[in-house]
């Protein structure tokens, strides 16, 4: 069973687009791809256009954002179907103008391992990295649903959302000895982190020296990612 969930984006000059299903989606989307069988291997099918009147030099990128434990996941883009070990395509396709290259395709496996694992899926431009698009994907094998970890710690959505200088995040974290907030590019490169003081309360988190655009924010509690959402900066 494959759900679509939408949230807004912040637009941003670009040549790419993605679709999946035959829907269009936004940059930074979250699509959930699951399954009541935590054998069977699942499967997103994404594809990719250039919206531009320019030919584009398309790459694809794997940001492994977090894993169940004994799980496997791959990709194959327009060229080559890759091991797990790669996570940036090898070749280049040159996409025409207003073209649209359906091939790509991620592969997933928990191994028999029950819950969920999000890997963050990332197109860009060769001749320019900024030039991109995104979309999260999460994989549910066996149920959907939380583990205990989760079960014992709250944390809310990111505010304001698009942030200007700062953002903040409400949180109770009645089982948790550390935490951290670390945000990424849409290219998947890490640009900051900072750590949680205490069990609970607000957290400030300082984005004053990013640039516009569209990043993830990923909370660490205990060495595990607990959340993993967009963030637009719009200053």
């Amino acid at each position: 069973m494959i759900f679509l969930m939408f949230v807004s984006s912040f637009a941003i000059a670009q040549s790419l687009s993605l679709s999946y299903s035959g829907s269009s989606i936004n940059n930074g989307d979250t699509i959930l791809v699951t399954s009541a069988d935590a054998n069977v291997n699942l499967e997103a099918h994404i594809s990719v256009t250039n919206i531009s009147s320019s030919n584009v030099n398309l790459k694809a990128k794997k940001t492994e954002l977090s894993l169940i434990t004994g799980s496997t996941n791959s990709f194959c883009d327009w060229n080559s179907c890759f091991p797990p070990n790669v996570y940036v395509s090898t070749t280049a396709l040159d996409l025409a103008a207003s073209v649209t290259n359906s091939a790509f395709l991620g592969e997933y496996s928990s191994k028999g391992n029950v819950g969920e694992s999000t890997i963050m899926y990332t197109f860009f431009n060769t001749a320019d990295n900024n030039d991109s698009v995104a979309i999260i994907v999460k994989y549910y094998a066996g149920f959907v649903g939380i583990d205990g970890t989760e079960a014992k710690n709250t944390i809310s959505n990111a505010y304001p959302n698009p942030a200007k200088d700062a953002f903040y995040l409400d949180y109770d974290f009645s089982d948790a000895n550390t935490a951290s907030v670390e945000i990424l590019n849409v290219v998947g490169s890490l640009v900051k982190v900072q750590e949680i003081q205490g069990l609970n309360g607000k957290a400030r988190i300082d984005v004053s020296n990013l640039n516009n655009g569209i990043y993830f924010y990923s909370v660490i509690v205990d060495g595990k990612k607990y959340v993993s959402k967009k963030l637009i900066v719009q200053k």
